[in-house]
């Protein structure tokens, strides 16, 4: 079992190594899910504060629903990390099949 986990991580760091750009997507997709779920807060509470002739129209209706909006606050960023990370490893298979094929 420990030389299958062995073999499988040579042939994917061989791969990696002919083919760095998934890799350095991924980083890239890890960065921006951490930037995504910093700025989700502030961009909420600029949207529930945004002023238009003395109205904030979009006010109450946050407030009403802030559980869900709370759950946003995990839910988006989970999201952008999947889709991205799938990305990746769709580019990892391509890379795959160009250097064994």
């Amino acid at each position: 079992m420990k030389e299958k986990i062995q073999n499988w991580l040579e042939f994917h760091s061989s791969v990696l190594e002919k083919f760095p750009k998934p890799f350095y997507a991924f980083i890239i997709s890890c960065v921006f899910t951490v930037f995504c779920s910093a700025i989700y807060p502030l961009l909420i509470s600029k949207i529930a504060f945004f002023n238009v002739f003395g109205h904030y129209p979009y006010q109450d209706f946050i407030i009403k629903h802030a559980n869900l909006f709370g759950i946003g606050m995990w839910l988006v960023p989970l999201t952008i990390f999947l889709i991205l990370s799938l990305c990746c490893v769709g580019l990892h298979l391509s890379n795959i099949k160009r250097a064994y094929n």
